[in-house]
């Protein structure tokens, strides 16, 4: 039977968790990272019930994600605010993205995420990048170019049972799962918009 819709899992920040999800339902999805923070185990983004426990990916999970199907998508050098930052450091910032990407998986990733999900030089990231993640507090209605298409941004405040409660109905429904960059390019999704010159 023929998919009847489309999904768009992304997943933020680089944890381990989005790993285990894809190596689990083997479904591609993005995960947008940040090449600093690429396995620092030091500097946990979030304190989650009182405490951390959390373990970012490293560049060989990664590559086993490229592997598997998935997309790398870029989010900031460090979860930097580009909206809170001069346009000096945000290309600074942008340059040792490419470099480390270029490194590790060969080349720079078409996707970016805004850290924090405020956009700033914006026309900045869009002469690195082909396609940028609208804000994902309203990802339903900012997502959504055409019907049939779910989307789903996973971030560490977001219940893990939510997670693979989807996953599961989505598969049920013979969703076909796709990447943000897939999504894009079939103009399933609307990015941000980016005057390039």
């Amino acid at each position: 039977m023929a998919a009847t819709s489309k999904a768009v899992f992304t997943f933020d920040d680089g944890f381990v968790d989005g790993i285990a999800w894809m190596s689990c339902f083997r479904r591609p999805a993005t995960f947008f990272v940040s090449p600093g923070l690429v396995g620092n185990n030091l500097m946990p983004l979030y304190v989650i019930g009182g405490y951390e426990e959390e373990f970012r990916m490293t560049w060989k999970h990664l590559q086993k994600i490229k592997a598997m199907g998935g997309e790398i998508g870029c989010h900031g050098w460090m979860h930097e605010r580009y909206d809170q930052i001069d346009r000096g450091s945000a290309l600074t910032f942008l340059r040792h993205c490419d470099d480390e990407f270029g490194r590790w998986i060969g080349k720079r990733p078409d996707s970016f995420a805004f850290a924090d999900h405020k956009p700033g030089h914006l026309d900045l990231v869009g002469q690195f990048y082909k396609h940028i993640r609208p804000i994902p507090a309203t990802a339903k209605a900012m997502f959504l170019k055409k019907g049939a298409i779910e989307v789903f941004v996973w971030h560490k405040a977001t219940d893990p049972d939510d997670l693979y409660g989807t996953t599961r109905t989505l598969i049920q429904k013979q969703a076909e799962f796709v990447t943000f960059g897939q999504a894009c390019k079939d103009e399933l999704i609307e990015p941000l918009a980016v005057e390039r010159t």
